[in-house]
């Protein structure tokens, strides 16, 4: 009987989803004590042999006569994921609810930058050897002229071939070339030597390194780092090689965190909880304490003090030797909340988001898996931190679309958050002034628990709106962005020494460029977008590829030397404020101005300073900023919002137009709020000027039940994408037959409702047309393996090869 040998179930990067599946691998002897479920591998793959990431889903042994031909793993580089089973579980748990790859959702889990780059080389082994073909001669030369080696990409640009080249692979073959492969981590290692002295040694040692040996002895068994050791006393490394080769030192590695957020501890001071928030917290407590998991909505008004029932939930959380996490939906939301937990709880606390460095992603990461920090604030990754007892997940301001991917794994972080709580016997909290319609809908089901804040912390007011008529400004000779009554209070405030907020959710100067003879609007070559003038640059700038172009000196129609710049943008309005408020002090918030590290905290803390008198900005100045000093909200361009092709587009607009109102009079001084639109009877402004989510709510409600939209039904977008509009369109048809047979035929008593395929409302980006299918239906196991079947029948069809398609249940955009 054969020697049973070791096999690897693994997935590989870049795997379609059609084509996800295990792929069996032979583990090297010398591997085996490291290849395990979790680990991360390079492998061989396909037919040309390309190196490739995979990630290791099973292994087992087999007998050796089973395993003829199977390729050999190459390396293993990663075992993060090996020594937990929760977000093992978590991967398979985005494959089969998001329809992404194992890989994909292994990279989601994983810290940005805790991968490899593979580097592939072809090498000359036989430099006499004869070509058989003009292209073999062209490698072999341009191979002999860079010295018998070469990286295999850049090779192939150089001879324009393709790295599956057959004559390449031709050579190969034969043995003329060797090909080779190199990991390169992604990011600079993490990990540090540190140096510390043996105590009680009594050997001879030199004067040098004496003279380490006692900077190092009281520092004990933790030592220090090696290179702040040789720059105190001035020796070099040779001395503290020799030290350790007397047994007098030791060496040992240790990770040097980088610090992401510097505050001082301490400094925050206490908050009483009101009756309301004191009863809230001890009933969450109270579930806390039962160890079973639950989830509950907190809904208060803007300035109803729900930080501070996070604070004392989360401080409960830590005295039962539990961890928290607290979710926000934007990157300008952490600086003013992580400030103040630092201020509350120190090093205790770790920060996950985007806008960090790759190291100090890395840095946080392993404190957390470190136990060296227990709670956890950050962006919509921060839910798959490694946390292993968590009592408590947070996520403010939930109804935010940011919290939902729009790439693989398209996963939604309440979802994700609900799952670990499960695991955990955790509470989810979710919190807002104006809650998702579909969390609302279950809190008043009594599916989830609902707690609610419907007044203002110590008896602050909610700020009086005025609504401002447009067309009247407009009648009246009216040229600018601003309304006369905004400009008017604008002035009262910076004459009173107070602070104002204004909302403007376009970026940029002006919002087209548009021909006045013809009517020709300049367009991006590659979307089907207008471009927008920005004056900073003196370039029209498309807002989805990043394509850019000076600005036009003519039309491209029709030769008109003069083209006409429409439409406002935060560049255009931080002008017109520059004009009307002489002296004033203005801050610019966009993502034009924040690309910078630290350019959120940087400008958020010099407004809380008071060193600006008006910030004006994009949604990111919209919700979760408490700025004391602001008693003045201005609300511009707000119609375009209501104007959308979403069903939730009046969700959406309701609940900005609230938020931002609620940025004012948060502190001594009462707050008011302007709100300029063409339409001020719409029923939607009037009500978020009253704050009356309730009423809302209950409209909508009534609405999407009578036209059978979430929470009703579930809805999922099937999203296809092509450099052909015709290619789309057919594999667009196709999905739609598709989905109509299994529909009737196997999976017939399944709910479910199809739309298109039609465009979407931008139809081309970035030079690929799309086009989408809606699907009303239920979300469930059946329907999800509905989607599944269809999806791998429509790969079958060769001819639609090319065609990308994504399949999203919490389709965001527009439906």
């Amino acid at each position: 009987m054969s020697a049973a040998k070791r096999i690897a179930t693994v997935a590989v990067d870049g795997a379609a989803f059609y084509f996800d599946r295990g792929y069996s691998y032979l583990v090297p002897d010398e591997l085996a004590p490291q290849v395990r479920r979790g680990a991360r591998v390079t492998v061989p793959f396909g037919r040309g042999g390309r190196v490739r990431s995979a990630l290791v889903l099973s292994c087992e042994d087999r007998d050796a006569c089973d395993c003829a031909g199977y390729k050999t793993i190459a390396t293993v580089y990663d075992s993060e994921l090996c020594d937990s089973p929760e977000l093992l579980d978590l991967i398979d748990y985005l494959k089969e609810s998001t329809f992404c790859t194992w890989y994909d959702a292994a990279k989601a889990i994983l810290p940005a930058g805790a991968g490899v780059h593979i580097r592939e080389y072809l090498q000359l082994t036989a430099p006499d050897t004869a070509p058989r073909s003009e292209t073999e001669a062209r490698v072999l030369d341009c191979l002999a002229a860079q010295g018998g080696r070469a990286e295999l990409r850049a090779l192939c640009r150089q001879l324009e071939l393709e790295p599956g080249d057959r004559a390449i692979a031709e050579l190969l073959r034969r043995g003329a070339l060797l090909k080779t492969a190199e990991n390169r981590r992604r990011y600079v290692s993490d990990q540090a030597t540190s140096i510390a002295a043996t105590a009680g040694y009594s050997g001879k040692l030199t004067a040098k390194q004496q003279q380490l040996y006692q900077l190092l002895a009281p520092c004990g068994n933790t030592g220090m780092p090696l290179r702040a050791a040789l720059y105190q006393t001035g020796v070099t490394r040779s001395v503290a090689d020799r030290l350790v080769r007397a047994g007098a030192a030791r060496y040992f590695e240790q990770y040097d965190y980088k610090e992401v957020f510097t505050v001082e501890s301490g400094g925050e001071q206490p908050v009483q909880l009101t009756c309301a928030q004191q009863q809230i917290a001890a009933d969450i407590r109270g579930r806390m304490d039962s160890g079973s998991w639950g989830c509950d909505l907190l809904y208060g008004v803007t300035g109803s003090g729900k930080t501070v029932v996070f604070v004392d939930l989360i401080r409960h959380a830590l005295e039962q030797g539990r961890q928290a996490m607290l979710l926000v939906p934007e990157i300008s939301l952490t600086p003013q909340v992580i400030t103040r937990f630092k201020k509350l709880f120190g090093q205790r606390v770790a920060v996950i988001h985007s806008a960090l460095s790759v190291g100090q992603r890395l840095s946080e990461y392993r404190r957390i898996r470190q136990k060296e920090a227990d709670i956890v604030i950050g962006t919509r990754s921060a839910v798959f931190a490694p946390l292993e007892n968590i009592g408590l997940i947070v996520l403010d301001e939930e109804q935010e679309s940011s919290y939902h991917s729009d790439s693989a794994p398209r996963y939604h972080a309440r979802d994700v958050a609900c799952w670990r709580a499960r695991r955990h016997g955790a509470q989810v909290v979710l919190a807002s002034a104006t809650p998702s319609i579909d969390t609302y809908y279950r809190a008043k089901k009594g599916e989830i628990a609902l707690y609610q804040l419907p007044a203002r912390y110590a008896g602050a007011q909610l700020p009086q709106v005025q609504m401002v008529d447009m067309r009247a400004e407009m009648a009246a000779g009216a040229v600018e962005d601003l309304s006369r009554p905004l400009r008017r209070e604008l002035q009262k405030n910076l004459q009173a020494g107070k602070q104002s907020i204004l909302l403007l959710n376009r970026r940029g100067y002006h919002t087209s460029a548009t021909c006045p003879t013809c009517g020709a609007v300049a367009k991006c070559p590659h979307c089907d977008i207008p471009l927008t003038y920005h004056r900073a640059n003196g370039r029209l700038m498309c807002h989805y590829c990043g394509y850019s172009v000076p600005m036009a000196t003519c039309c491209d129609n029709c030769g008109e030397p003069h083209l006409r710049l429409l439409g406002a943008g935060t560049q255009k309005l931080e002008d017109e404020l520059e004009k009307a408020l002489p002296g004033a002090r203005i801050l610019r918030m966009d993502t034009d101005t924040t690309a910078s590290k630290n350019a959120h905290r940087t400008f958020l803390e010099a407004f809380s300073r008071g060193e600006y008198d008006v910030l004006v900005g994009t949604q990111m100045v919209a919700k979760g900023l408490d700025f004391p000093g602001v008693t003045l909200v201005g609300v511009l361009g707000i119609d375009n919002l209501l104007a959308g092709t979403s069903y939730q587009s009046y969700e959406r607009c309701f609940s900005l137009v609230t938020q931002v109102v609620g940025r004012g009079g948060r502190g001594a001084d009462a707050g008011r709020a302007i709100l300029q639109t063409f339409d001020p009877q719409n029923r939607v402004l009037q009500l978020a000027a009253k704050q009356d989510y309730d009423t809302f709510a209950t409209e909508e409600l009534q609405a999407r039940r009578y036209l059978l939209y979430p929470p009703y039904c579930h809805m999922a977008m099937f999203s296809l994408s092509a450099t052909q509009r015709e290619s789309c369109l057919q594999a667009g048809r196709a999905l739609m037959e598709i989905l109509g047979q299994l529909a009737t035929g196997e999976y017939a008593g399944l709910p479910l409702r199809l739309m298109g395929p039609t465009p979407f409302l931008v139809e081309r980006v970035g030079d690929r047309y799309r086009y989408k299918i809606i699907a009303k239906c239920r979300k469930d196991a059946r329907t999800r393996q509905l989607f599944r079947t269809a999806i791998l029948q429509l790969a079958e069809q060769k001819k639609l090869f090319g065609v990308r398609l994504a399949v999203d249940f919490w389709p965001q955009g527009e439906i």
